[in-house]
């Protein structure tokens, strides 16, 4: 029970930080009440601080890509408990998101920035609409599935694991088949100041998801197969087709 109850909590606990430095994370990126933000005023000289950002780029991607292949998952619960697997997963994302966005250097000059005001406010608003498209797409995939609560939960419960085998593609997954990042995308990039810091960020993350989910999906051709290969040939990966579904 103790070990149940231990195992529960680090899900919890792991959960609520990586809310928070996701939370930061989009103060950071959107210059919001942050002194140290994204586009803020450089400190070091660029080739010093490009270095430490692209650093600081591998530094979050690399550890992400690799935990989430199954080849790692397949060592990890030699070690640990399975239900921990996820768990660990976003502890670690946790970690590094907040070391990318505290060590991060400012690089100028603006490459844009858009003084008309309502040109601002909308592209603030594609800003949030970026981050309500990653919210809603964790829910559409089991929110708490995805970040580790369920399957702690299920374990202190003593229960099963429910599963669903069939392949489904709810609301968002209808259009692109990878909503999660186009909402990344949209995040990153939609900002009325682009400094070179800024597109460093932007450039580094959109080549980031662009190999992940490549790989990603190479894995789900594997587990799904020709339902799978189908869903590639009908849905656009990252960017919705204008015009009706069929």
């Amino acid at each position: 029970m103790l070990k149940r109850s231990l195992i529960l909590f680090y899900a919890i606990v792991s959960y609520i930080l990586f809310l928070i430095a996701n939370l930061y994370f989009e103060c950071f990126l959107g210059n919001i009440y942050i002194q140290n933000s994204l586009d803020s005023s450089p400190k070091t000289d660029w080739s010093t601080a490009l270095a430490i950002n692209i650093g600081l780029i591998l530094l979050f991607s690399i550890p992400h890509s690799l935990m989430a292949r199954q080849s790692f998952k397949n060592i990890y619960v030699r070690f640990f408990p399975k239900s921990t697997e996820r768990t660990t997963y976003i502890l670690v994302a946790a970690i590094f998101l907040v070391l990318l966005t505290y060590f991060w250097q400012p690089i100028g000059p603006y490459i844009w920035r858009v003084e008309w005001s309502i040109g601002r406010i909308l592209i603030h608003i594609v800003f949030g609409l970026g981050l309500l498209i990653m919210l809603i797409s964790t829910f559409l995939i089991d929110h708490f599935e995805l970040f580790g609560i369920k399957q702690a939960y299920y374990q202190w419960a003593q229960k099963p694991m429910p599963t669903n085998e069939n392949f489904q593609t709810p609301f968002l997954y209808k259009y692109v088949r990878h909503p999660m990042m186009t909402g990344v995308l949209l995040n990153i990039w939609a900002t009325p100041d682009m400094t070179v810091a800024h597109l460093v960020l932007a450039l580094g993350f959109s080549i980031y998801i662009i190999i992940g989910t490549n790989i990603e999906e190479k894995d789900l051709e594997k587990v799904l197969g020709e339902e799978y290969k189908n869903y590639q040939k009908e849905t656009p990966k990252l960017v919705p087709k204008l015009g009706r579904r069929t």
